[in-house]
C-alpha cells in the first residue's frame, strides 16, 4: 500500500487535476474484482466533489463487510485527497492554475486561434473611435488572455507535447552537432594543453609543436575570454569544479565557433548538472550551463536566419550589411580559428593527463600552485564586483576589466622580458660580445618598449588624458575606478624598474643607443602625467597615499638569482654522487656533526685562504687540478 500513496501524492504533486481515481496506476487491480463496493467507489467519485466524496466514503466505511486492508486503502486514498486539496489550495495562493485534462491537439489548435485573434486586436489597451466597441474589444482581449494561459498550461503539461520538445530539442542537436566539433578542433589547435598555466608572455612567446609562434592577439584572446580554458580541462573535473568559478568566467565578445566549441565540451556535464540541480551548487552549475546553452542558440538562430536569407559563407560574403553585422563576417572577424594550424593536440586531450605523464608534482608544489591559482580566482571575484558596483552597466565593467587585465599583462611582459634577457645573458657570461649581440640585445629593448607603449597609451587615454592634438590642455573627467587607478600605479612602479635595468645594461655593454633613451623618455612623460591623474582619482575615491603592493624583480636581481640556481644545479649531482657506495657511518672526524663542513665553510677547514674558505674553492675548483669534479667539492667540505 506504500507504492499506492507514494504514486498518489506523485501524481497530486504535479497539481494536474484529475477527474476519476481510475487514471491512478494502482498495484492491486484484484482489490477491485474481490470488492465491488470499492471499485464502484474509485471510479465513480471525483476527487472535488468533496461533499459526496466524504458521504460515500463514510458510508463505506461503516459497512460491516468492509475488510481491513480495503480500509486502509480508503484511509491511505482520503488522506492523498487532503493534501491534494492543500496543494491545490498553496497553489492558488502562489497566483499559479492548475492544468485542465484538455487534450493535446485540442489545446495546441485553441493555442493557435487564440493568439491569432489576440493578434487581431492589438493589446489590452486598444483604442477604438467608439468608446463602446473599444470597452467590448478590451474585454475580450482579457478573457483571450484568461484562456490563453488555460490552454497553453494545459498544452506543455501534456506527455505529447513534452515528447515533442524533447524530439525537437535531440534534432536541433544533431543537426549542429558536426559543427561543433569542428570549432572544438579548430580551436584546441591553437591551444597549448597547459593554457591555464601560461601567462599572455608565454603564449605568444613560446615556439608551438609545429615550429610557429602563437600570435599575441590570439594569446590575448585566451586570457581575456577565459571560459575557452575550460576546453583544456575535462569534463569529469569540470563537473566538480566550484560554481563561483565558473561564474567568473569572462563570456563577452565570444564568437559562434567559439560557442559552438565551448558548449560541445560541456555537453556531458550538463547532464549531470540538469539531472542533479535539486542541490544549491549544482543548480548553480546548471544556470551556468543553461545561460551559455540559450546564448549560443540565441547566435546560431541569427546566423541560420542570416545564412537561409542572403546565402552568405566564410569566403564568399554576399549581403550588404557593413562591419560586423553579417553574423558569418562577424565569426572570424577577431579570430578566425579555421585559417590557421598550430600543431596543438585537437582531440580529448587535458591538462591533468598531461602533467601526470610529463610532469609529476609533489604533495607540496601542487598544493602551493592550487593555492595561487585559488588566490588569482578570489582576486578576480574581487575586482569583478568592485567594478559592477563602480560602473553598474555591463559594458563598461567588461571594458574596465580587459583594462585591468591589460595592466595584469603589461606586468606580466616587463616580468617575462627580464628572465629572457637575464638567461641569454648568463649564457654568454665571461664571454666577450660583439657587434651582432649587442645589436640584438638593443633590438630586444626597443621591440618589448614599443609594445609597452601601445598598451600604456590605452590606460592614460581611459584616465581622461587627451593623447592626440595639442598637448597641456585640460583633460576629461577620469571615469575609471580605485582598482584600475591602483593597478595603473603598480604598472607604473614596475615600469620604473624596467627602465632602470634597459638603462643599466645599456651602459654594461657600452652601447648607450639614443632611440632606446628617447623611447624611455616618452613614455615615462605619458606616465608622469597618468600618475598625477591616478593620485587626483584615487583622492577624490578616499585613498590619500597608494603604495603599491605588486611589484617586480630588478633584472639584476633576476640575473644573480638565475647565476645560483645553475650553481646549486650543478652542485646536486656531485652530493648524489658521492653517496653511491655508501652512506657515511657514524660522525665525520674532527668534531661534532658537521664540523668539517662548517669549517670548510668558514676558511678554517684547511687550505689556508680566508674569505670565501674551502667550501667554494672546492666548488669553484671542479674539475680543474688533480681531484677532478668530485675530488674538490668533497675536500672543501671537509
Amino acid at each position: 500500500m506504500g507504492s499506492v500513496f507514494a504514486i498518489l501524492c506523485q501524481m497530486s504533486s504535479t497539481a494536474i487535476a484529475l477527474n476519476t481515481c481510475v487514471s491512478y496506476p494502482f498495484s492491486y487491480p484484484s482489490a477491485f474484482n474481490k470488492y465491488p463496493t470499492l471499485s464502484y467507489f474509485i471510479c465513480h467519485t471525483s476527487i472535488h466533489e468533496k461533499k459526496h466524496s466524504s458521504e460515500n466514503y463514510l458510508q463505506i466505511m461503516s459497512d460491516p463487510n468492509i475488510n481491513p486492508k480495503t480500509q486502509r486503502v480508503l484511509r491511505e486514498l482520503e488522506e492523498v485527497e487532503r493534501k491534494q486539496e492543500k496543494l491545490e489550495r498553496q497553489l492558488n495562493a502562489a497566483g499559479i492554475k492548475i492544468a485542465e485534462d484538455i487534450p493535446y491537439e485540442e489545446a495546441k489548435a485553441r493555442v493557435i486561434l487564440t493568439a491569432k485573434r489576440m493578434g487581431e486586436i492589438g493589446s489590452s489597451d486598444v483604442v477604438h473611435p467608439d468608446k463602446d466597441e473599444q470597452k467590448r474589444l478590451r474585454d475580450e482581449y482579457f478573457m483571450l488572455e484568461q484562456d490563453m494561459e488555460k490552454y497553453s498550461t494545459a498544452m506543455m503539461t501534456s506527455d505529447e507535447y513534452i515528447q515533442e520538445q524533447k524530439d525537437a530539442e535531440t534534432k536541433w542537436e544533431n543537426d549542429h552537432e558536426a559543427g561543433n566539433i569542428e570549432a572544438l578542433k579548430n580551436i584546441r589547435r591553437h591551444m597549448p594543453i597547459n593554457i591555464k598555466r601560461l601567462s599572455e608572455a608565454e603564449l605568444a612567446n613560446d615556439v608551438t609543436p609545429n615550429g610557429k609562434y602563437l600570435p599575441k592577439k590570439m594569446a590575448k584572446r585566451f586570457k581575456r575570454v577565459n571560459v575557452l580554458q575550460v576546453l583544456r580541462i575535462e569534463p569529469s573535473d569540470l563537473i566538480k569544479l566550484h560554481p563561483a568559478s565558473m561564474e567568473n568566467y569572462r563570456v563577452t565578445g565570444m564568437t559562434l565557433s567559439e560557442r559552438r566549441a565551448v558548449y560541445h565540451h560541456i555537453r556531458p556535464c550538463g547532464v549531470v548538472w540538469t539531472k542533479n540541480k535539486s542541490e544549491p551548487m549544482s543548480e548553480r552549475k546548471f544556470n551556468w550551463f543553461n545561460m551559455m546553452k540559450n546564448n549560443f542558440k540565441e547566435n546560431l538562430a541569427k546566423w541560420d536566419g542570416h545564412v537561409a536569407q542572403n546565402g552568405c559563407s566564410p569566403g564568399n560574403i554576399k549581403c550588404n550589411l557593413i562591419g560586423n553585422q553579417c553574423p558569418v563576417k562577424a565569426d572570424v572577424f577577431q579570430v578566425d580559428y579555421g585559417k590557421e594550424d598550430y600543431g596543438y593536440p585537437d582531440g580529448d586531450v587535458y591538462e591533468q593527463s598531461d602533467i601526470t605523464k610529463a610532469e609529476p608534482e609533489d604533495s607540496g608544489g601542487k598544493a602551493a600552485r592550487e593555492a595561487a591559482e585559488m588566490m588569482k580566482e578570489k582576486k578576480a571575484a574581487k575586482r569583478q564586483t568592485a567594478l559592477k558596483k563602480h560602473y553598474g552597466k555591463i559594458l563598461l565593467v567588461a571594458k574596465a576589466n580587459g583594462s585591468c587585465e591589460g595592466m595584469d599583462s603589461a606586468i606580466e611582459i616587463m616580468e617575462s622580458k627580464h628572465t629572457s634577457w637575464a638567461e641569454k645573458q648568463l649564457s654568454k657570461d665571461g664571454m666577450a660580445l660583439d657587434d651582432d649581440d649587442k645589436k640584438a640585445e638593443i633590438t630586444g629593448f626597443k621591440e618589448a618598449l614599443n609594445e609597452l607603449k601601445l598598451a600604456i597609451l590605452g590606460f592614460a587615454e581611459r584616465s581622461g588624458m587627451k593623447m592626440t592634438g595639442a598637448r597641456g590642455g585640460p583633460t576629461n573627467p577620469d571615469p575609471r575606478s580605485m582598482i584600475e587607478c591602483q593597478l595603473s600605479e603598480e604598472v607604473f612602479a614596475a615600469f620604473g624598474i624596467f627602465c632602470t635595468g634597459i638603462t643599466t645594461r645599456m651602459k654594461e655593454i657600452e652601447n648607450e643607443d639614443k632611440m632606446t633613451k628617447n623611447l624611455i623618455s616618452s613614455i615615462m612623460t605619458i606616465f608622469g602625467d597618468l600618475h598625477e591623474i591616478n593620485v587626483a582619482t584615487l583622492k577624490t575615491l578616499g585613498v590619500e597615499k597608494f603604495q603599491p603592493e605588486r611589484t617586480i624583480k630588478t633584472r639584476k636581481d633576476v640575473f644573480e638569482n638565475m647565476k645560483k640556481n645553475m650553481v646549486v644545479k650543478e652542485v646536486a649531482p656531485d652530493l648524489e654522487e658521492s653517496y653511491d657506495s655508501a652512506p657515511p657511518a657514524g660522525r665525520p672526524p674532527g668534531g661534532g656533526m658537521g664540523a668539517g663542513l662548517l669549517a670548510g665553510i668558514q676558511g678554517r677547514g684547511g687550505g689556508g685562504g680566508g674569505g670565501r674558505g674551502g667550501l667554494l674553492a672546492g666548488i669553484q675548483g671542479r674539475g680543474r687540478g688533480g681531484g677532478g669534479g668530485r675530488g674538490g667539492l668533497l675536500a672543501g667540505i671537509h
